[in-house]
């Protein structure tokens, strides 16, 4: 079965699950994504995580350090040209295409 990507669950109803949450449950089945994990990571949209990151970067972070693999944060950088949630939002890039170049960078380091 293939996995379903991080951005079909991005603000889809009935859960509306915001951009961080949306990364573990793409990866729900290799990581086993917890109730818990999705109500902590609730809290991380619109810049609020702990960084100030995107919240899908911080997820992808998340999970990769989880795995004792390297973030992707340089190579989000390059493709979306910032990485906190208030410089993306200035520079008008699109929430839904942080999710995919996250849900794609993490597939891409993920093996």
């Amino acid at each position: 079965m293939e996995r379903k990507k991080s951005e079909e669950f991005f603000r889809k109803a009935p859960h509306f699950y915001n951009c961080a949450q949306s990364l573990l449950l793409g990866f729900q089945n290799e990581l086993n994504t917890t109730k818990e994990d999705l109500e902590k990571f609730a809290e991380y949209a619109g810049g609020r995580t702990p960084t100030g990151e995107c919240g899908a970067l911080y997820s992808a972070n998340y999970m990769l350090e989880k795995l004792g693999k390297k973030p992707i944060t340089e190579d989000f950088l390059k493709e979306i040209g910032a990485t906190t949630c208030k410089e993306i939002k200035e520079k008008k890039v699109p929430c839904p295409l942080c999710v995919k170049v996250a849900d794609r960078l993490l597939e891409e380091n993920f093996k």
